[in-house]
């Protein structure tokens, strides 16, 4: 009886192995910064970026872009206004408004709830599409359609942290606010 339930567990768990790799969710294409923990020019744990990343969902047509911070974010902040965006430079040949990213990933409280929204600057006035998003604990997500991106097959990016919408960035990822990580399909 033993013999045969090794044999069955000799063959069982190599199918499975199998099914789980056409089960999950493929990735393809992905990119990660770090930077250092407490290097934030805020106080605040939740404004300190320590690692993000981008991650293509494939069949899905979706990206991840993922920020790792410090601390928690609280369920309600104290701070009337509080922003995480990501950069997005689809095209380095353009700078609209003077900047050099066409969109604007981010998760913003405000008015005291939270919301997922891309700001295409590509457009006169620029556009706010709102998207999914999930905070856990330390961790902001937002789940965009690369449609909503004008399906880019590379671009720039960083990844920040913002007390408000007129206030100083407290923290970049690659640090500095200059330097963008690469993706690419």
């Amino acid at each position: 009886m033993k013999k045969t339930i090794r044999h069955s567990l000799v063959l069982a768990v190599p199918m499975l192995l199998v099914a789980v790799m056409f089960i999950a969710p493929a990735h393809a294409a992905s990119s990660v910064v770090h930077d250092p923990r407490g290097d934030s020019t805020s106080s605040a744990p939740y404004l300190d970026v320590v690692h993000a990343r981008i991650i293509e969902q494939r069949g899905k047509g979706t990206l991840l872009f993922m920020m790792q911070l410090a601390g928690p974010i609280p369920e309600a902040p104290a701070e009337g206004h509080l922003i995480w965006p990501f950069h997005v430079d689809t095209n380095p040949a353009t700078a609209p408004g003077g900047l050099y990213n066409e969109y604007i990933v981010l998760v913003r409280w405000v008015n005291g709830a939270f919301v997922g929204q891309v700001v295409n600057r590509t457009t006169t006035p620029p556009t706010v599409t709102l998207v999914p998003f999930s905070i856990d604990g330390a961790k902001v997500k937002v789940f965009v359609d690369l449609d909503t991106l004008d399906n880019p097959t590379s671009f720039g990016w960083n990844a920040s942290t913002r007390p408000g919408p007129t206030a100083p960035y407290a923290d970049f990822a690659p640090d500095g606010g200059v330097a963008l990580a690469a993706w690419a399909q």
